[in-house]
């Protein structure tokens, strides 16, 4: 009987606070307007007419910042000289247009994100349609337009300012329920577990950087001094944008594609020999359209194997076979020029991973490193590039010369590289590489006036120049062709296995004969440094599949990682050092004297540089240790290597040359 009392008092108090609210609304309201309570007008910047006035200014700015920056060209000739003049002095303001653009677009999605508001809806429809518009639309970067480099920055900002105002309507949409002891609770807990993830995770981050595959890098005085980071964002950052879901198994041929590329209708396709290329038809802008140009139609397969192409394509298979003929003409002169017999090995396997840095080859590539581990392999620590690129280091390592040596009238006499060195000793030469170039770096018309474009015995590159692939109008896209971001596929398979399967067929075809085959991979040459992943169990099984007594092999780079992107954003001191530290691997290197034997192994620590390389090669080929410096010589000290590398020396106790006096 008292809790119905009770409960009919509240009923009662409730009702009467009803009813003065009640008349406290018809006392304020006006007498035509019963529904609506009183209020003052909404001021201007409230009004519907100037928040569309405002989104509009608001999108005509973000796509004019992004168009201003994106369709800027280069007026200079070559890629290096565009990156040098035009790229690298407006690459800050750039960014900040960029970044600019994207938190503006960034901004109206925020505000604009319901899908129960018709208006809102239509607005984040039509921006998200505008987004991916200027994601498709000057995306070329080629050799005097970036517009695509600054498209892909235009993404990462906008994901990461969408990370950042997601946090933010997270905790706006708790903080109702949080009281102050649920506050401190929630706090408590963030805290020690990012307190924990700090130092077990974040602070060991580099607790390998310094290792190798039998040891580490040593640290004294007499050696260049390198400090390591204190924290590793390359691992860190791992996997983060790894895009390991797409598949290469239906990347299918498409006979308009192979039609406009190369005129041709027929089923099969004999790809070009780029061995009978001219020295013009073998530049840097002229290779793909050589490759399109001397590529011919067959009826069948037996009719262009029957031609003689080592590169046929099976269009409606979607195919692409890699055929290595043996040229018994070849073998002969090539017998003829060898010197008789030498303790070293009889074959040479360079395997070129374009961006690859030491700490980077242990991290990304573990099967590849398990296969070193189990052979007798020399790590050297302190290899240390030339430059932050590859022009300048492989004109080293290739032709013995540095930048400064170019310049002046054309030479009668140009510069050889090794691989004619190669050929001059007696060795069959092949040459392989998932990138549409003649050789590893640019070689336009102003430097072939000085040196001469290799050209090796067999060569397997005219796929790597396919349409499906690669876009020679485009070559640096983020999607498409060597430098994308995602999985490089054509005809069903990773544009590398066709790299490993010339390798094989290779080695096989001469099987008895003393040869040096160069493979080259631009799989870590991307913005995310993750498409080496998928690089690394296939080129582990090859080197398995073909590694024997007889043959060396070698793993190396011409620098670290440098393309891009979120990871080198963020990894400060480790990004600018393992810049200059590219990889260097040796492995089962036979018939060396006892004091060659003991120089290398002390060289592991050394500071060491692509011009040894360039030297070790010359002295692995003759067996003649006559040459300059080189891997197997009682090295300087670190001190005076450092000087004749120059501005980019990485070394802490040592003085490098001021900037533009490298003593080379």
């Amino acid at each position: 009987m008292l809790r119905k009392i009770v409960q009919s008092a509240k009923r009662k108090s409730y009702q009467d606070q009803e009813d003065e609210r009640n008349q406290y609304v018809n006392h304020s309201s006006s007498p035509g307007d019963e529904f609506t309570f009183a209020a003052e007008d909404p001021k201007f910047y409230q009004r519907p007419e100037f928040n569309l006035v405002m989104l509009i200014v608001s999108l005509i700015t973000a796509n004019a910042l992004y168009q201003y920056v994106a369709l800027q060209t280069c007026e200079y000739d070559g890629l290096y000289e565009c990156i040098d003049k035009f790229l690298l002095p407006n690459l800050a303001e750039c960014l900040i247009l960029t970044g600019i653009s994207a938190l503006i677009f960034t901004a109206v999605l925020y505000v604009n994100l319901s899908c129960k508001n018709k208006t809102k809806l239509t607005i984040l429809v039509l921006v998200l349609v505008n987004i991916f518009l200027m994601s498709i639309t000057n995306t070329t970067i080629a050799k005097n337009k970036f517009g695509g480099m600054y498209g892909v920055a235009f993404i990462l900002y906008v994901i990461i300012f969408t990370i950042i105002l997601s946090i933010r309507r997270c905790i706006l949409s708790i903080k109702p329920y949080m009281n102050l002891r649920r506050l401190l609770v929630l706090s408590f807990i963030v805290l020690l577990y990012f307190r924990f993830s700090f130092s077990t995770k974040v602070m060991r981050s580099c607790d390998n950087w310094e290792k190798g595959l039998f040891g580490e890098m040593i640290h004294s005085e007499k050696y260049c001094h390198i400090p390591p980071p204190k924290i590793c964002m390359y691992e860190l950052t791992d996997r983060i944008q790894d895009f390991s879901f797409i598949d290469c198994s239906n990347r299918l041929a498409d006979e308009a594609v192979i039609e406009k590329a190369f005129g041709i209708k027929e089923p099969f396709v004999g790809l070009a020999d780029t061995t009978q290329f001219t020295q013009q038809e073998r530049t840097f802008d002229r290779f793909p359209y050589s490759v399109y140009k001397h590529s011919k139609g067959y009826s069948s397969y037996d009719e262009a194997k029957k031609a003689g192409h080592e590169m046929i394509v099976d269009v409606k298979d979607s195919r692409l076979d890699i055929i290595v003929n043996r040229n018994e003409k070849l073998v002969e002169e090539r017998k003829k020029l060898q010197k008789g017999p030498r303790a070293l090995n009889d074959n040479l396997i360079v395997i070129f991973v374009d961006a690859l840095s030491r700490q980077r080859a242990h991290f990304k590539m573990p099967e590849t490193m398990k296969f070193f581990k189990s052979q007798d392999t020399l790590e050297f620590y302190r290899f240390h590039g030339y430059h932050k690129r590859t022009y300048e280091n492989a004109l080293m390592y290739l032709y013995g010369m540095s930048v400064d040596d170019l310049g002046g009238d054309v030479r009668e006499n140009k510069n050889q590289s090794v691989v004619e060195f190669f050929k001059e000793q007696g060795y069959i030469v092949g040459h392989a590489g998932n990138l549409c170039e003649s050789n590893v770096f640019e070689q336009g018309d102003w430097i072939m006036r000085y040196i001469k474009n290799s050209i090796a015995d067999h060569e397997s590159l005219s796929h790597a120049c396919d349409p499906h692939y690669h876009n020679p109008e485009n070559s640096f896209g983020p999607f498409q062709g060597p430098f994308s971001i995602v999985r490089r596929c054509i005809y069903k398979r990773d544009t590398f296995e066709y790299v490993t399967d010339f390798g094989k067929k290779f080695m096989s075809t001469y099987k008895n004969e003393k040869k040096v085959m160069m493979l080259d991979f631009i799989d870590f040459h991307e913005g995310t440094g993750e498409v080496v992943n998928y690089l690394d169990a296939p080129l582990a099984k090859f080197l398995n599949e073909i590694q024997n007594e007889d043959t060396t092999i070698m793993l190396m780079s011409d620098h670290g990682f440098h393309m891009g992107g979120l990871k080198i954003a963020v990894a400060g001191y480790e990004y600018t050092t393992e810049l200059l530290l590219p990889a260097m691997m040796v492995s089962n290197l036979k018939g060396l004297t006892q004091t060659q034997q003991t120089n290398i192994e002390y060289n592991q620590q050394k500071l060491i540089t692509h011009k040894e390389l360039f030297n070790f090669w010359k002295f692995w080929a003759s067996g003649k240790d006559d040459h300059d410096l080189s891997f197997v010589s009682k090295m300087p000290d670190d001190s005076e290597t450092c000087h004749k590398i120059g501005e980019f020396c990485k070394c802490q106790n040592f003085q490098s040359t001021p900037p533009g006096h490298s003593s080379l």
